[in-house]
């Protein structure tokens, strides 16, 4: 599995049309940035440290076109997706709120496995 993180209105769009060709960031850079399990908490704190809701979706790796791993933030590889989402390649997700300045992800939402 691997993950996105998606602001109110982007998660919106994917709900209403099925498909998303990711944030405004993701659209500028060329790919949609994703992240593994181990690498998301980081990625909440510097990307996401101005927001207080975020929606977070778990993806089956299966069922991803164009998925690329490269190397990204302290050398490490990161899932980027030179492609769409669609609804299909959803397998679960959940709203996060910012509790005491933190996103608390619920340990039985992370899943490491397909």
């Amino acid at each position: 599995m691997v993950y996105k993180i998606f602001l109110e209105d982007d998660y919106q769009s994917l709900k209403r049309y099925g498909v998303s060709i990711g944030s405004e960031v993701d659209q500028k850079e060329g790919f949609i940035h994703l992240s593994t399990a181990s690498q998301l908490e980081k990625t909440l704190q510097i990307h996401f440290a101005n927001v207080s809701t975020v929606y977070l979706l778990k993806l089956k790796i299966s069922s991803i076109k164009k998925l690329k791993w490269e190397t990204s933030r302290n050398n490490e590889l990161f899932p980027h997706l030179y492609g769409k989402i669609y609804t299909s390649s959803v397998h679960s997700q959940i709203l996060l709120n910012k509790i005491n300045d933190k996103f608390n992800i619920p340990r039985s939402f992370l899943d490491t496995h397909e």
